[in-house]
């Protein structure tokens, strides 16, 4: 009781740090779950089908995708979070080896030190897993909603296998066990005296030094001093390059994401003009007709492809340049004005459907079939639309 009042005083008094690695534990087991939530149920009902249809293969292998993207986050901020346990706890030792001394001094065997910390990591990970689930299954919505637009499937369900459970909530927190297991190293070695005294013990370091001071010697004269009073603490040089390859990780993952937003960003304001002055007769506090009101010259509609691929789209008739939208090829030129028998579509029928320049696609609405040809993908359209001249 002695042992648990004394080191859970001193644990507590780094409040932030602590809260630090609750929010990392957390976020770990939430990026994992966010994803398995909105996969798991709907590979295992395509898994139970003996035919596919089209839209159901491109989801079959979206879910794939994003199988080894959760697997890749889980590494990432495992990895992560696995760093900033054992900077906490080499922080912690180092400033409260002579409260360890102490304990040793007066009975305490490192085992039951150990343990104690590891029983408090595997507590504050299995909370911090316990919110990431709760989390992530509420955020899975967001995905489902997310792939039933964008591959036009319906059904879709949420639900997780055992198996993923146990990947995203016990695999971490073994992990961050073990890695405070041999954290405990950085005391567990040392002689109860220098604990208390404060000195260090480098003896467990003697190779390492005897290698250094080897490689420092090859170095010119100018450069040995700085490098030799840097190596001599291996331990914090060895934290500070893993915390550099760290945050470039980080940093290129970031980066890559800012890229693909600012490309979804860009393809829909770019060529759009935005700035309008509307004038009313009179003034209005309601729109009494918005259930009944449609946009000029849009409407729902269905677009077959060679293959028999069927979409929901919304056909738009527009006047090209007409300094309300300009539309825009991948490269950024300026597409011309359609053909009575041509369209344009959107880089999402392309990439997720297969449609490409030069097909023969069917148009169907108002129960009638519109033969027409895909003359260019216009890079900037309006998302789940496509483009005819508004004469025809």
């Amino acid at each position: 009781m002695y042992l648990c009042k004394q080191i859970t005083r001193e644990i507590l008094k780094n409040k932030i740090f602590i809260f630090l690695l609750f929010l990392l534990s957390i976020f770990t087991s939430f990026m994992y779950f966010f994803v398995r939530f909105s996969i798991d149920a709907n590979m295992k009902v395509l898994n139970s089908l003996s035919v596919l249809s089209k839209n159901q293969l491109l989801y079959q292998n979206a879910l794939n995708s994003n199988i080894i993207l959760a697997q890749n986050f889980l590494i990432v901020l495992t990895a992560l979070t696995s760093f900033v346990f054992i900077m906490f706890f080499y922080r912690f030792y180092k400033s409260n080896g002579k409260q360890i001394g102490c304990l040793r001094a007066l009975g305490y065997k490192n085992s039951v030190l150990r343990n104690y910390f590891v029983s408090f990591t595997a507590l504050l990970s299995f909370i911090g897993s316990l919110f990431g689930f709760i989390f992530g299954k509420l955020g899975s919505n967001i995905l489902i909603n997310a792939n039933k637009q964008s591959y036009n499937v319906t059904g879709l369900i949420k639900g997780i296998n055992f198996s993923s459970i146990i990947i995203g909530w016990f695999v971490p927190m073994t992990i961050f066990c073990i890695v405070t297991f041999f954290s405990y190293q950085f005391v567990g070695h040392m002689e109860i005296g220098n604990l208390i005294s404060g000195t260090s013990n480098k003896r467990g370091f003697s190779k390492l030094l005897k290698f250094v001071n080897s490689f420092i010697k090859i170095l010119p004269i100018k450069n040995k001093i700085p490098y030799r009073i840097a190596f001599r603490k291996p331990i914090s040089v060895l934290l500070i390059i893993t915390a550099i390859m760290g945050f470039t990780v980080m940093f290129v993952m970031g980066y890559s994401l800012n890229m693909i937003s600012k490309k979804v960003f860009l393809s829909q304001t770019v060529g759009h003009k935005y700035l309008f002055d509307t004038h009313f007769a009179k003034f209005k506090t309601s729109d009494e007709e918005k259930n009944n009101a449609m946009y000029y010259l849009s409407y729902d509609i269905v677009v077959t492809s060679p293959n028999g691929t069927e979409v929901e789209q919304q056909i738009i008739g527009i006047e090209q340049n007409d300094g309300i939208l300009a539309l825009q090829n991948k490269n950024g030129e300026l597409l011309a004005p359609t053909k009575e028998d041509s369209v344009y579509i959107s880089p999402a029928l392309n990439e997720l459907y297969g449609f490409n320049i030069g097909d023969k696609i069917m148009l169907i609405f108002n129960n009638k079939d519109y033969a027409l040809t895909i003359k260019d993908i216009a890079d900037n359209a309006k998302l789940k639309s496509v483009y005819i001249s508004k004469t025809s």
